[in-house]
């Protein structure tokens, strides 16, 4: 499952883009990651990451940080941005 997201221009004072998600349960939510660690678990590999919300949209900001859907949505774009950028590297060496 494709999740859907638009990353808005980064300022020259920030350190990560901006994303926005564009469907779905969080629509209109902003946010920007910041540390993003892989942990070895026993069952694999796992990320650990930091994010912040910028616009929480029509979510109550606490709710949604706590709400395991969202963190789980943060995750997969994690996975889904990296393995774009692994697939544009791999079709720029061909």
């Amino acid at each position: 499952l494709m999740i859907k997201y638009e990353v808005k221009e980064k300022k020259e004072n920030e350190s990560t883009a901006q994303i926005r998600l564009t469907e779905g349960q969080f629509e209109g939510v902003e946010f920007r990651y910041g540390t993003i660690n892989p942990i070895e678990k026993d069952d694999g590999m796992q990320l650990s990451f930091e994010y912040e919300v910028l616009n929480p949209a029509n979510h109550d900001q606490k709710e949604l940080e706590a709400n395991e859907d969202f963190q789980q949505v943060m995750g997969d774009l994690i996975v889904q941005i990296l393995e774009e950028k692994i697939a544009e590297e791999n079709k720029k060496d061909q």
